[in-house]
């Protein structure tokens, strides 16, 4: 919805400019997406420790998102990574519990290549536990892309995304 009807490959939109933040999200209105902003300081001074989600209802009402936001549309790829190293196996959970780094091989991105900064929700979400290392592979993977390694925050991310 937020991409340009262009014929552009994937991962060229400049979606993440350096001014303001409304901007980045392609025309939600301020309160309809989430800030690039620790969750506690969001949330009332929530405790640490990662947050675990059980469904989107869980991931609005953590922000205080309007049911309204289409914010999903453009977070489905992160949130649906981090339920993956949160809930379906113990073993990435534990790992990133002790404070280590899990990597995954993220297999044929291409609309989330226009959305690198989306996967900042990861690292919120985290909340200063681990690391995580996204290593994202395909032939949309534009070739300037080739080799670099994005942060996906301005607030000490804890996610990494590297192209190949």
């Amino acid at each position: 919805m937020w991409r340009s009807y262009s014929h552009q490959p994937f991962g060229l939109l400049q979606c993440f400019s350096t001014e303001a933040q409304s901007e980045s999200w392609r025309g939600l209105e301020d309160g309809d997406y989430p800030q690039d902003l620790p969750i506690q300081n969001l949330n009332n001074g929530r405790s640490p420790g990662m947050i675990l989600l059980s469904d989107w209802s869980d991931y609005y009402d953590l922000l205080c998102l309007p049911r309204s936001s289409l914010v999903y549309d453009i977070l489905c790829y992160p949130l649906t990574l981090y339920h993956i190293l949160t809930s379906v196996s113990n073993h990435p959970k534990n790992l990133l519990l002790k404070g280590k780094e899990v990597t995954v091989h993220y297999l044929g991105p291409e609309r989330e290549l226009d959305w690198i900064k989306a996967f900042a929700e990861i690292n919120h979400l985290l909340n200063g536990l681990g690391t995580v290392q996204i290593i994202m592979i395909g032939p949309e993977v534009p070739s300037d892309l080739s080799g670099t390694i994005a942060t996906t925050s301005t607030t000490n991310s804890r996610v990494k995304v590297s192209f190949v």
